[in-house]
């Protein structure tokens, strides 16, 4: 009878560490920011949205000047573990492994402009691979130049 209550107990533990993984969000629960407040106003039709869920991913926004070259870093997470290949419309994408980063040419225009940022994952069984883009918001303004003082005659 102790054998069997063990072996029922073993059982029960790995069923539980099964299930534990499998129901388990191995990337956590993710919330993206929103657009409002930002610098300047956020057209939403111009926010990527996501292929599964259709929600607006906005991945938020930077401040850039004219003429500065900038560097955003993000990351991703793949529930099932497979590789992901990461790719950019705007400028050049790197993996660092738990990150990547996009580092943005020099902009010459002000204003906003929308980057997206997408990644794809590669499953390796027969599953088809998926891609999810988000978009960066890159504020670009004018540079700032300093006050001056002014000395008034006759002081």
């Amino acid at each position: 009878m102790k054998r069997s209550t063990n072996l029922i107990l073993i059982c029960t533990i790995l069923v539980f560490a099964v299930v534990s993984v499998f129901a388990g969000e191995p990337c956590g629960p993710q919330e993206y920011p929103s657009w409002d407040p930002t610098p300047m106003t956020v057209d939403p039709n111009m926010i990527a949205i996501h292929p599964i869920s259709g929600q607006r991913l906005f991945l938020g926004w930077i401040i850039t000047t004219v003429g500065q070259p900038w560097t955003y870093v993000g990351s991703a997470c793949d529930p099932d573990g497979d590789s992901m290949t990461y790719t950019v419309d705007t400028g050049t994408i790197t993996d660092n492994g738990a990150t990547y980063s996009v580092n943005g040419p020099a902009l010459i225009d002000i204003g906003l402009h929308y980057v997206n940022v997408s990644v794809t994952d590669e499953p390796l069984d027969s599953a088809q691979a998926v891609t999810v883009t988000g978009t960066l918001v890159v504020v670009n303004v004018p540079p700032n130049r300093p006050p001056v003082l002014l000395i008034l005659a006759g002081s």
